[in-house]
């Protein structure tokens, strides 16, 4: 577990201020943009201060659990054909954080 909290630590910065996001935008759209609003709402609730995520937190919270499913089957549903590298990037690393979230 501890390697998956250095993991996520290491992009929270990049989640949570959205450099991702804007590495996909920057880029023109494909004809579908991904709405990661969902995971963003739960990281800036959840990501203390000091970077760690609480997890204790959220699962006391049906309310962001079921935003997490609800982004989580949003991600299974994602079509990627068209995106750039970027927008990709972005999903993928968004999609891994989310998921190991939703794991921990």
């Amino acid at each position: 577990m501890q390697i998956v909290l250095i993991f996520l630590v290491s992009f929270w910065g990049s989640v949570v201020a959205s450099p991702v996001d804007q590495l996909a935008q920057s880029e023109p759209a494909s004809t579908s943009v991904f709405d990661h609003d969902p995971w963003h709402a739960i990281v800036s609730t959840w990501v203390t201060s000091n970077g760690r995520f609480n997890y204790e937190g959220l699962r006391g919270n049906p309310e962001h659990l079921a935003l997490l499913e609800t982004y989580r089957q949003a991600l299974a549903e994602a079509n990627l054909s068209g995106w750039s590298d970027s927008q990709k990037l972005a999903f993928w690393i968004n999609a891994y954080n989310a998921h190991t979230v939703a794991g921990v």
